[in-house]
């Protein structure tokens, strides 16, 4: 590449590599040399991922670089995971190893801003794509010289496991995007083919700890199935016939849909179940809707679930929204909506305390998707935030 031809990122990373700057100096020239646009700095980590894996051990200077962009945030960690994401050269087995360090690290920074539907799933649906990069590397080193896998490998990839957010997101995809889930299903399926092929390869524990990862990603094995394995319609009547009194039915949507929404793949299955819990007990959709959403606020609070806070959060923004969109589109009026959201607003203990948890305007962010969604207009938002606000 000649000097004369190079961009401003492109000539300060010659130069750094040149003469070998300390990384202050590299941070240092690149404040005053670079502007920080989001196109400079996806150019700065896809040409850093270059130079780390030009040849088959890795640069060690770049390497240097890339986790000082990472630790000050120059380089965000959403913003190195795309550019990981699309490096397919597997036979570099030196280089990923350091990178799949850096990988790492990236997805214990990140978390989702559960106030933005938007941004948490497209962060949702880049840490699974990292989870395919991984499987993927782990596949080609099943099926070349390289196998087995190393000890060191794996106990970075077994953190994964332990990654609150990893597993939010692994429960996400597998409730809205079943297509995409299915590729992580597939990828399991192969490596635990080569797995069995060359078992005798493997050491005892080794072997047990890859096994159980993989089980980690299917989601059928960590779901509620022991809970809903029968007829869901059934569960739900029983439930209520077993009470001397009368069940409220936020118990209904709490139990009955949350419980078993960790084995739905779809809206219409959750609209289906509501349909159910509305009929059994005789409720209004006023206060059967009122319920559902006062449950996925109240399931914030829960402090004894072992679930992840995100997955609650996920279940509000997410899921609950695109529940109510479906039932206006078949029919539901909107004006009973509003009647439940109405009363929902009145609701300022509960709310509170939600706020306070989830540090953000609960009211607001859940009417923020709902208008996103086309429910609700600006002037009935802004009527029903009137109505919290008094």
């Amino acid at each position: 590449m000649a000097e004369s031809s190079m961009n401003a990122v492109e000539q300060l990373l010659f130069d750094a590599w040149s003469e070998c700057w300390p990384d202050i100096i590299f941070m240092k020239q690149l404040r005053q040399r670079i502007e920080i646009t989001n196109q400079n700095i996806e150019q700065l980590s896809s040409l850093l991922l270059y130079y780390v894996t030009l040849s088959e051990m890795p640069n060690r200077l770049m390497l240097k670089y890339i986790r000082f962009c990472l630790d000050t945030q120059v380089v965000p960690c959403v913003a190195f995971l795309n550019v990981v994401n699309s490096y397919r050269c597997y036979e570099k087995v030196g280089c990923i190893n350091e990178i799949l360090v850096l990988v790492i690290y990236c997805l214990d920074k990140l978390n989702c801003d559960f106030c933005d539907a938007d941004v948490c799933v497209r962060t949702s649906i880049l840490v699974m794509n990292t989870v395919l990069w991984i499987l993927a590397y782990v596949e080609y080193l099943l099926t070349s010289n390289n196998f087995p896998p190393s000890a060191h490998l794996w106990s970075l990839v077994f953190t994964l496991k332990e990654n609150k957010f990893v597993q939010f997101c692994n429960y996400f995809v597998c409730w809205e995007l079943s297509e995409f889930h299915d590729q992580i299903k597939v990828s399991i399926v192969n490596i635990k083919v080569k797995i069995e092929e060359n078992r005798h390869s493997f050491p005892a524990d080794l072997l047990d700890n890859m096994l159980t990862f993989l089980s980690f990603f299917d989601i059928e094995k960590n779901s509620y199935d022991d809970l809903f394995s029968a007829n869901p319609n059934e569960i739900l009547a029983k439930s209520v016939r077993a009470s001397d009194s009368r069940i409220p039915s936020v118990v209904i949507s709490l139990s009955g849909i949350f419980a078993h929404v960790q084995s739905m793949k779809g809206i219409a299955a959750m609209v289906e179940a509501l349909k159910v819990a509305k009929d059994i007990q005789g409720e209004s959709w006023l206060n059967i809707l009122y319920d559902l959403i006062m449950g996925g606020i109240l399931q914030q609070h829960d402090d004894s679930t072992t679930l992840p806070f995100s997955v609650s959060s996920s279940y509000l923004y997410l899921r609950i929204p695109r529940l109510l969109s479906q039932l206006v589109a078949e029919g539901i009026p909107k004006e009973t909506l509003i009647g439940s959201l109405r009363r929902i607003a009145t609701s300022e203990a509960v709310l509170n305390v939600s706020d306070t948890k989830a540090r953000c305007n609960t009211l607001q962010a859940f009417l923020n998707v709902l208008s996103e969604l086309g429910i609700l207009e600006e002037s009935e938002k802004d009527t029903l935030m009137a109505i919290r606000d008094e």
